[in-house]
């Protein structure tokens, strides 16, 4: 990674305009909507789209159905919702990873993360934390103790669950690990529900995920967390500081957003960004938010496609000077 930039991901700009409700839906649409969901259920991705789909249901749209399309790191899901019919009411819900990243780290991709798909509207910002199971004795309590435990043994101790290689999270952990001076060896899951597991039942030493896949677990003692990426600490974890806060050069959020197949009709578009909006700004979503330690967005349309082209064009170089891709 590069240290002429902080690191920072995903355009972390000031939180959008989630707070204001745009209008009310006399009549919820009678086509079902579809949101498709990259990832296995119980990942944040997967608990997030249920929390947005269960505001959506019965104001926007009669029913709204959460599908789970696993696979080739998310690009199943990819393609799926760029080849559905722009009309069929389909929607996709990832993370800036698959647009900002994946152009750079595989060779064939098989869709163009800036005409492929139409933006509706983002939907909050997450970051990423190194956390530790029962494999880490429990004297060590700090990052600064934590590798030194490391370096003790590196080559075992150093084993890190990773839920995604070759994403913003897997830059990020690298970023880490060259900050530190860690010499970590990645153990790549398919999501990060089996990550967790593995680091909880103490088959992984390490972990390095989103914070709302292990903030449950922090609360009963079973996991630690050593630091966190954002700029400022979590309000539900304050007693964990920032990897910038220690010192470290690193400061980094990604998004989750909601996106439709190119050419959706306009009008659907901004009536859904409407309705998106006007969840974002419930006491349930905010109440849900928190507790996965998500921060709100709720850019427009355009917004969200600049905030893409813009992420795009900023991961390019950096991704390219680590020379990292991923052989299929």
């Amino acid at each position: 990674m590069q240290n002429r930039r902080s690191f920072i991901a995903g355009t972390t700009t000031a939180l959008c305009a989630a707070a204001t409700p745009l209008r009310s839906f006399a009549q919820p649409s009678s086509k079902p909507l579809r949101i498709i969901v990259p990832y296995p259920p119980g990942g944040s991705t997967d608990v997030l789209a249920r929390l947005i789909a269960s505001k959506l249901q019965g104001t926007y749209a009669a029913s709204v159905i959460v599908e789970n399309k696993t696979g080739a790191a998310g690009r199943i899901a990819m393609d799926f919702v760029k080849n559905s019919d722009p009309n069929s009411g389909t929607v996709l819900i990832n993370s800036s990873s698959s647009f900002s990243v994946y152009p750079y780290v595989y060779k064939k991709l098989g869709y163009s993360p800036l005409t492929d798909f139409t933006p509706v509207s983002t939907l909050c910002d997450f970051e990423f934390t190194i956390n530790a199971g029962p494999a880490v004795p429990s004297e060590v309590k700090t990052l600064p103790e934590l590798v030194r435990w490391v370096k003790a043994d590196a080559p075992s101790r150093g084993k890190i669950a990773i839920p995604a290689i070759g994403t913003i999270l897997h830059f990020t952990a690298t970023r880490v690990a060259q900050a530190t001076g860690m010499e970590l060896s990645y153990v790549p899951y398919r999501g990060g529900p089996p990550a967790v597991a593995d680091v909880l039942g103490g088959h992984t030493p390490l972990g390095f995920m989103q914070v709302g896949d292990v903030v449950q677990h922090v609360d009963g003692g079973k996991l630690r967390i050593f630091g966190m990426s954002g700029a400022q600490r979590s309000p539900i974890l304050p007693n964990v500081p920032t990897f910038k806060e220690m010192g470290f050069d690193v400061e980094v959020a990604e998004w989750f957003g909601l996106l439709m197949p190119a050419k959706a009709p306009p009008g659907e578009v901004a009536q859904l960004n409407a309705a998106v909006r006007d969840a974002l700004a419930s006491a349930e979503i905010k109440d849900g938010f928190r507790k996965m330690s998500f921060k709100p967005r709720g850019e427009s349309p355009a917004e969200f496609a600049k905030l893409i082209r813009s992420d795009y064009e900023q991961w390019g170089p950096i991704v390219k000077a680590t020379g990292f891709t991923v052989e299929e």
